[in-house]
């Protein structure tokens, strides 16, 4: 492995691992009352959050990214661990169904090219505004976003140009 390689590779982790941490403060910032409810009413029953987290992991084609977000809840205590499973079962389903989808219509969205573009407009707005209103902290959350797409992307390019090497 190049050092050019490590450093990309380590510079993806930094970048997911702080994507993460600014995902988990938006949220906990937004997590108002209405945004409380919001979740909780759609995963009080487990059929309701199986279907959810399914539906979620469809859009935005990462289950990865919804466990995480699930994990962000329970960490920020907007919902309880029985409901963040029902979630996770329904991102794993949900991966499986985008991936008969894919398979049959042929194509898939790429979020990673709308990461770069995000932190930028996302951060740089961020910055820009009052840190407590409620524009700057849904921007708090796309920059998490972005940060963790970025951090996925990085890693996921150095990964196959390793793979390639051998």
């Amino acid at each position: 492995m190049a050092a050019a390689d490590f450093w990309l590779f380590l510079a993806g982790v930094a970048l997911f691992i702080m994507g993460i941490r600014q995902l988990e403060e938006g949220l906990q910032r937004l997590a108002g009352r209405s945004f409380k409810l919001f979740l909780r009413k759609n995963s009080n029953r487990s059929l309701r959050a199986i279907f959810s987290g399914t539906v979620v992991t469809m859009l935005l084609q990462s289950s990865s990214v919804v466990n995480l977000l699930v994990l962000a809840f329970v960490g920020a205590g907007i919902i309880g661990m029985q409901n963040a499973l029902a979630l996770i079962l329904g991102a794993n389903l949900g991966t499986t169904a985008t991936s008969w989808i894919i398979a049959i219509v042929g194509f898939e969205l790429n979020i990673e090219a709308v990461a770069l573009p995000m932190v930028g407009v996302a951060g740089i707005l961020y910055f820009a505004l009052r840190q407590q209103s409620t524009v700057a902290k849904w921007l708090l959350l796309l920059l998490g976003f972005g940060l963790m797409f970025t951090g996925l992307g990085f890693i996921k390019s150095d990964m196959e140009d390793m793979v390639k090497g051998f």
